[in-house]
Formats: C-alpha cells, structure tokens, sequence
C-alpha cells in the first residue's frame, strides 16, 4: 500500500480519525442534553438525600472526634 508508505497517507489518516473522534464526541454530548425532565428530577431528588446523608455522616463523625478528644484529658 503505497498510500500508507507516504507522509501524507499518515497526515491524511490522522486528520480523519480527528474529525471522526471530534464528530463521535458532539454526538455524545447531544444525547447527554436529551435527558428527560423525570429523570432529572429523580436524580435532583435522589441528590438531595444522598447531601444530606453525608451532612449527617460529617455531623457524628465531628461529634466522636470531639468526644475522644474530651475523654482523653
């Protein structure tokens, strides 16, 4: 394959595998904003509680930390 053996077959398989990947990516991105606005929601909703898990979470772990600093003077 003489075409591949030359600088420009290389520059030429290049360029099209950069637009091939740049096209792939628009794509991706045009079915990411097509989420429907249940989902959303739901992921909002679900968002939501998993924050105020963590809240909490922070909340007795500060809480213990302070407890075991106390019980040791």
């Amino acid at each position: 394959m003489p075409f591949f053996n030359s600088i420009f077959g290389f520059v030429i398989v290049i360029v099209a595998l950069g637009i091939t990947g740049d096209i792939i990516k628009r794509w991706m991105k045009s079915k990411e904003r097509n989420v429907p606005d249940e989902l959303l929601s739901i992921y909002d909703e679900r968002m939501k509680k998993l924050e105020e898990r963590m809240s909490n979470l922070e909340t007795i772990v500060l809480e213990h930390e302070r407890d075991r600093k106390f019980s040791s003077l």
